[in-house]
């Protein structure tokens, strides 16, 4: 089963928020023996998954009260892995697009239940309509990667300068149930919604992004996981056949931008006090806003560097 490093079986990222101390009072750091449960849990966990690298941060009292990498970024040329090193965010940019859709909507920019042809014609009308909290969701009825062409879909090769460009793979499929009435997991309703996000932003997707949610939660180092570029720090891509480890296929994850192709760095943009639920996160003010929030992201078919926030 593919799994990756940036790319790797499972890349944790490890963050602990606690309330932002009194101006005077001294930041708490982690004990010697505190860092070594930490450092021998982490270990243990990523050889039980055959993990060649990770790494980790641990905020308290709103600084980074430790951070550090683990294995390798290059397995083949032995590049360590370090709080710079930067990961594939794989489905973990999900929520990222679903908090970006739901600040249209707190702007009244969005209407999470018109139908999305008023903000994304690019997909044509089914037989039932679709709204954005179906897309986010995940009870749109639009399909995840299946059928004959299912691996071609999940290592992309062609290059989309848009969103809305690649939805030119899946407009012409039937819905696979009706919308709202069951969830199916689906990372084509995620590309979806960036092109909705584009129309009732009127803006390029990841522009907004940056301007709406990277830039106001300090994440600077966040920026499009575009394989063509020289992207410093980035780590390579494994998957593992058996229990031997070899290199990715190569992906241009631009066919499913607005459903995981961000890359990260983890040690650095994981600054405490931009994760304490006032600057990053959902905004569900109400019941229906909070039946807009998407459920746990469940994609394992190619397990990229993704950050399990536990």
């Amino acid at each position: 089963m593919p799994i990756t490093l940036l790319k790797i079986r499972y890349l944790f990222l490890a963050i602990v928020i606690v309330p932002p101390l009194a101006a005077h009072a001294q930041p708490p750091t982690l004990t010697a023996n505190q860092l070594a449960s930490i450092r021998g849990l982490i270990q243990k966990t990523m050889d039980s998954h055959l993990a060649p690298g990770a790494s980790f941060a641990i905020g308290l009292g709103g600084t980074i009260a430790w951070s550090e990498g683990f294995g390798y970024a290059d397995v083949e040329n032995q590049v360590r892995a370090t709080p710079a090193t930067a990961y594939r965010t794989a489905s973990i940019g999900k929520p990222m697009t679903a908090t970006a859709a739901l600040a249209l909507s707190e702007r009244g920019k969005l209407d999470l239940t018109a139908p999305i042809q008023t903000y994304c014609p690019a997909y044509p009308a089914k037989q039932w309509p679709i709204t954005a909290r179906d897309l986010i969701s995940h009870s749109s009825g639009i399909r995840h990667y299946e059928g004959p062409n299912a691996d071609a879909e999940a290592f992309n090769s062609h290059h989309y300068d848009h969103v809305s460009d690649a939805i030119e793979l899946i407009k012409r499929d039937p819905l696979k149930l009706q919308p709202g009435t069951d969830m199916l997991y689906s990372t084509w309703g995620y590309v979806v919604l960036g092109c909705v996000i584009e129309g009732a932003a009127h803006q390029e997707y990841r522009s907004f992004m940056r301007k709406t949610i990277f830039d106001p939660a300090g994440m600077s180092a966040t920026r499009d996981d575009d394989p063509r570029a020289l992207i410093p720090n980035r780590a390579k891509g494994y998957v593992l056949e058996g229990d031997v480890l070899k290199n990715s296929r190569w992906s241009d994850m631009s066919s499913k931008m607005a459903a995981g192709g961000w890359i990260y760095r983890s040690g650095l943009d994981s600054l405490p006090e931009r994760l304490d639920g006032r600057r990053f996160g959902f905004c569900a003010h109400d019941e229906e806003d909070a039946r807009a929030v998407p459920a746990s992201p469940g994609n394992h078919r190619q397990l990229r560097p993704r950050m399990v926030h536990r």
